[in-house]
């Protein structure tokens, strides 16, 4: 993904407020009973459904317009961190900041290009551990809405190791990761690589980089639909791919385009939240409108949102329970109290008092917030 992960890949998640904000999944969470991470083969869903990503790196510049992103039809963004131990892209946190302003959620990649003295095995973990605590350091993953990513290609450490010692690296690296974020990481990599058939790797998510079109090919569409299926290697499926080197993203020009299985995104992305299956990407005059999964918090729905929720409703005196990030029967009954009062004070908003908490909830909530916090100010002001 130097090339291939150049590109940020655009999620759309809003942030703002009272309790939008992904959650990231804990290593109990994310693997079965087995010690195996949750399932990493696409689901064959239709492609109408899958969510378009892009993914960026330093390649691209510092002034990528997220805003005009946003309004392209993309869902979420990666965007490069680190390669090695000594390089940190100088954009990362400028664009990881911009992203999330404009509503995308976003996560960092490492590009992996092993330095290495000796091939050991004990001089491979070493390398591996070292570089992936340097990218958990640099990344800001442990605030990312989308899992972290190692990017696998045929860089000039790799090309100088077998295909064994490759799989002993990557497995070092995952393992520290999610160790060291209670995360497990997606692999991007192609299909007909010297691992790209390990057990090793293939348990976990892939990110396959294939271009059935040809490298340099634009889309004539905005999606994948109507592209030919790509090989996945030892993988049954993907989870997340960039079929596209040349794609037309606005804000940033041509470059890397993605897409994701809506799999992916829940268990990855936003485990416990259940999202809407946005439509295709529609046209208001010039001006292409983004439709992106809004999220929607409802029993059995689990995290530092839903915490956060639940102690505003304490506050409110709404919810006696515990406030323990897990949304039960109790939670629920709160969430309808609330969006009663909310459709009192608001009877044109037409809140549902379902005891979901859902975008329109979250937007009157925060708009009640602005309101309350404007009145207390003024009236410290003296106003």
């Amino acid at each position: 993904m130097r090339r291939l992960l150049s590109t940020v890949i655009a999620l759309a998640l809003s942030t703002s407020g009272l309790v939008i904000a992904a959650t990231a999944a804990t290593l109990a969470d994310t693997v079965q009973a087995g010690g195996a991470p949750l399932s990493t083969a696409i689901d064959h869903s239709s492609c109408s459904t899958w969510l378009r990503l892009v993914d960026v790196s330093s390649n691209q510049g510092s002034n990528i317009n997220w805003t005009d992103v946003s309004h392209g039809g993309f869902v979420g963004a990666y965007i490069k961190t680190t390669e090695g131990l000594t390089y940190v892209n100088p954009y990362a946190t400028k664009d990881q900041k911009a992203a999330a302003a404009n509503g995308l959620a976003w996560g960092s990649y490492d590009y992996a290009n092993p330095t290495l003295k000796s091939h050991t095995t004990k001089a491979i973990i070493a390398n591996a551990t070292a570089d992936a605590r340097y990218f958990v350091a640099h990344s800001n993953v442990k605030h990312s809405a989308l899992p972290p990513v190692l990017d696998m290609e045929g860089s000039s450490g790799f090309n100088k190791m077998s295909g064994a010692q490759v799989v002993t690296w990557a497995t070092t690296w995952i393992h520290t990761v999610s160790n060291l974020t209670a995360r497990i990481p997606t692999i991007y990599t192609g299909a007909f690589t010297t691992w790209s058939a390990s057990p090793a790797l293939t348990i976990y998510p892939l990110w396959v980089a294939a271009y059935p079109l040809g490298e340099g090919k634009t889309p004539k569409h905005s999606n994948a639909c109507g592209i030919g299926y790509p090989h996945t290697g030892g993988w049954h499926g993907f989870s997340v791919w960039q079929y596209a080197d040349a794609g037309l993203i606005y804000g940033v020009g041509k470059g890397d385009v993605d897409a994701a299985t809506l799999k992916w995104w829940n268990e990855r992305a936003a485990l416990g939240i259940v999202l809407v299956v946005p439509p295709n990407p529609t046209k208001a005059g010039n001006t292409v409108v983004n439709r992106y999964p809004a999220p929607v918090y409802t029993v059995g729905s689990k995290g530092p949102a839903v915490i956060k929720a639940q102690a505003f409703l304490k506050a409110r005196g709404m919810y006696a329970g515990r406030i323990d990030g897990l949304f039960g029967q109790a939670t629920r009954v709160a969430v309808q109290r609330w969006e009663a009062a909310l459709a009192h004070m608001y009877p044109h908003a037409h809140i549902l008092t379902d005891g979901e908490l859902g975008p329109l909830v979250v937007r009157y909530t925060n708009f009640w917030i602005a309101r309350v916090e404007a009145r207390v100010h003024h009236k410290i002001a003296g106003i």
